[in-house]
């Protein structure tokens, strides 16, 4: 079962960039479905009621979570880098090979993906608040081919993704984001399976809750541009969702802990008998001081 609905055409289009290597960037977790999820949550009533933070101003996260869990994608891939030639193997065999990798990544960690993105968006959002920050985030594939002769031949291939951060503000950034974790082609096909395994596959892959027998209809394309080389810019940052994501993880975990919410009810008895004490003592204050007032 996948975590988000998710579908693929494999387009090609060319074009010709320069590239050359740049520093390594933070690495990105990993996000484990607990036991019971539902992927499609019943959808919820306006909780505007229930005060700030994610309850206000009629925002339910949850009902914006299954939005954003259901949406279907179409992968649309873009050979812009003129690293790309026939050098005798042929580059075309890793391209297609990256491809596939890409295609099954949104299939069966879609949802991760969309959360590092939520992350990294949240991330410039609240520390550039007067701009909009365009992020570059790439992703490195390494694809190995044995050819004809029994010879290993590996080719990291680098895929390219832009998103667009606190959209709408006159004053713009453009900023590089590079995962640190090389997705390993073959490590994706021995977990998964490889494109051929996949029934009456002809470059569209079927969401998650479509209806049997017809497939989900796209409803938004993401663009990847592929390259032969590591894409550089002017300005490299570290992965927001390396740390934010994590901690996000890190607290969910906490928060479904039963274990954990009796020790924060525990300590609640021992603050509030601190907070006793202080109420007593500021009542006593009062009392003493209208005292003071009465005697004049």
């Amino acid at each position: 079962m996948h975590f988000t609905k998710s579908c693929a055409i494999l387009a090609l289009a060319t074009g010709f960039a320069a590239a050359t290597p740049v520093r390594s960037p933070e690495s990105l977790p990993e996000y484990r479905r607990s036991p019971g999820f539902s992927p499609n949550p019943a959808k919820r009533g306006d909780i505007s009621v229930f005060g700030n933070g994610f309850g206000g101003d009629k925002f339910d996260i949850f009902n914006k979570f299954n939005d954003f869990n259901d949406q279907n994608l179409f992968l649309n891939f873009k050979q812009v880098d003129q690293t790309f030639v026939n050098n005798g193997f042929g580059d075309e065999i890793f391209i297609q090979k990256a491809k596939e990798v890409l295609i099954i990544d949104q299939q069966n960690n879609g949802f991760n993906n969309k959360f590092n993105n939520l992350a990294r968006k949240s991330f410039f959002r609240n520390n550039f608040p007067g701009q909009t920050t365009i992020f570059i985030t790439v992703k490195t594939i390494k694809v190995a081919i044995i050819d004809d002769f029994g010879v290993n031949i590996e080719k990291d291939i680098f895929a390219q993704n832009v998103q667009i951060a606190n959209r709408g503000f006159g004053a713009t950034k453009v900023v590089m984001i590079k995962e640190q974790q090389t997705i390993i082609a073959q490590d994706v096909f021995n977990q998964f399976g490889n494109f051929n395994d996949f029934n009456g596959f002809n470059g569209f892959v079927p969401g998650v809750g479509a209806v049997s027998g017809f497939p989900a209809v796209p409803t938004a394309t993401q663009d990847f541009q592929l390259f032969g080389q590591e894409p550089t810019w002017s300005e490299i940052v570290a992965d927001p969702a390396a740390t934010v994501a994590p901690a996000w993880q890190a607290e969910l975990e906490d928060l479904n802990n039963v274990d954990n919410q009796n020790e924060n009810n525990a300590e609640q008895e021992k603050l509030l008998e601190e907070e006793k004490a202080q109420l007593e003592a500021l009542e006593a204050e009062q009392q003493k001081n209208a005292t003071v007032v009465e005697k004049h």
